[in-house]
This record gives C-alpha cells, structure tokens and sequence, in this order.
C-alpha cells in the first residue's frame, strides 16, 4: 500500500456549509497529504477535499471545538464534539502540514 493512502485519521464532524445551512456532519478521512470529506462513511464519493501541501491550520484558539483548514481560496471550517476531539485531529493534521511544509 502506498504510504499516501494510509489514513492518519478519520471520523464524523461537523463542516460548515452556509449561512442557510449552517453546520452539516461530515465524515473526515485525513490522510498524509490530503484531509477529505464525505456525506457519511458509508459515502465512497468524496464531497470536498483540500491537499494539504502549503495548507495551514488555524485552531481558533478563542473556541473549544473549531478549527479551520485553508490553502488559497479553499477553506474548511470544522466543529468536533469537545475539545479532545478538536487536539486529536489539530495534532493529526499538524503532522501532515508540518511534513509538506518541510519539502
């Protein structure tokens, strides 16, 4: 299996959509250059996806359980369940940029 492939992390979050919508769960699957999601686990058709070479992570330090994922004009706002979720996927996804940052 290719490194690339194996997955880091995974597991059901919500994502903001819009102002209408508001918060929708998605499932996450990050993998090491690469965080995606899915309308759920089941879903094998990726929804939206950000490569994460040159990304950055802000963790909105001011809230327990949100975080956003940028690069460009791409961005993914994420809420977890509680913060613990929110430092296991931060540390996760740090490994991956810190990573692609360094080549």
């Amino acid at each position: 299996m290719d490194p690339k492939d194996k997955v880091l992390a995974d597991g059901e979050l919500k994502k903001f959509t819009n102002f209408v919508s508001r918060w929708k769960k998605r499932y996450f699957v990050l993998k090491e250059d690469s965080l995606s999601y899915h309308l759920s686990q089941k879903d094998k058709k990726v929804k939206g996806s950000i490569t994460l070479k040159g990304a950055k992570v802000n963790p909105i330090e001011k809230s327990k359980r949100r975080f956003i994922v940028y690069k460009g004009n791409t961005d993914i706002h994420i809420k977890c369940r509680d913060k613990a979720e929110k430092t296991k996927w931060l540390n996760a996804l740090s490994d991956s940029v810190i990573y692609f940052d360094e080549n």
